[in-house]
C-alpha cells in the first residue's frame, strides 16, 4: 500500500490540483493528513482525482464567488479527466479481450491439471 501526501508526494498538475483543494478546504480535525491507496498506479490515480473531486465539492459551499467559479472549472477539468482515464481502461480491456490477450492470461493463472 503507497501512502499519498496532500503536497509532498504527488508529481506536477495533481500536486497542484490538491494544493489548491488543501488551501480553499476548511481545516477540519477529522480530515488526515495522509490516506493509502491499494491497487496498481493506474487505479490509484483514478482513487486520487475522486479524492481531488469530492473535496472541490466540498469546497465550493463556503467559498467566494470568483474562488467558487474556479473549482466549479476544476470540478469539470476533474471529471473530464476521471471519464478520460475510465474510457481508456475499458478500451484496452477491449482491445484485450478481442486479441485474446486475457484468455491467454486466465489460462497461464489456472493452468490445466492432469486428469
Amino acid at each position: 500500500m503507497m501512502h499519498f501526501y496532500y503536497y509532498a508526494v504527488l508529481p506536477g498538475t495533481l500536486e497542484n490540483i490538491l494544493q489548491l483543494i488543501y488551501k480553499t478546504m476548511p481545516m477540519q480535525t477529522d480530515v488526515p493528513a495522509t490516506f493509502t491507496l491499494p491497487g496498481d498506479y493506474e487505479h490509484r490515480v483514478l482513487e486520487v482525482l475522486r479524492v481531488a473531486q469530492h473535496q472541490v465539492r466540498l469546497a465550493q459551499g463556503g467559498a467566494a464567488p470568483r474562488m467558487q467559479d474556479a473549482l466549479v472549472g476544476l470540478e469539470d477539468a476533474l471529471s473530464d479527466q476521471i471519464a478520460w482515464l475510465e474510457n481508456a481502461a475499458e478500451d484496452d480491456k477491449a482491445d484485450a479481450d478481442e486479441s485474446g490477450e486475457t484468455e491467454a492470461e486466465h489460462r497461464a493463472y489456472y493452468p490445466l491439471r492432469a486428469a
